[in-house]
């Protein structure tokens, strides 16, 4: 239980680097969606564990976890295939 604790809390910090690093930089918005796309993952992925593991929460809860960082995904990977990687593809 340590360990899990561990790793969440330096996830979180390496998340609230992330987000000052970003904002100081003062980039355009879309960089923020970097940070969105690993958000998001990280929140399908406790989803995911969560449907794996014994079941010790509401369903309820991980159903919204799973949706959340789906929709997550979908929405901040398709700004940032639209944004970065097809304006640097066809630049190129």
């Amino acid at each position: 239980m340590k360990n899990k604790t561990i790793i969440y809390s330096l996830i979180a910090l390496v998340l609230i680097l992330t987000t000052i690093g970003i904002v100081s930089t003062g980039q355009r918005p879309e960089v923020y969606d970097f940070l969105g796309l690993i958000t998001f993952t990280f929140l399908l992925g406790v989803g995911i564990y969560m449907l794996k593991k014994p079941k010790k929460t509401p369903e309820w809860i991980w159903h919204i976890l799973i949706l959340i960082g789906v929709l997550g995904l979908i929405i901040d990977g398709s700004i940032i295939l639209k944004e970065f990687v097809l304006k640097w593809v066809l630049t190129n």
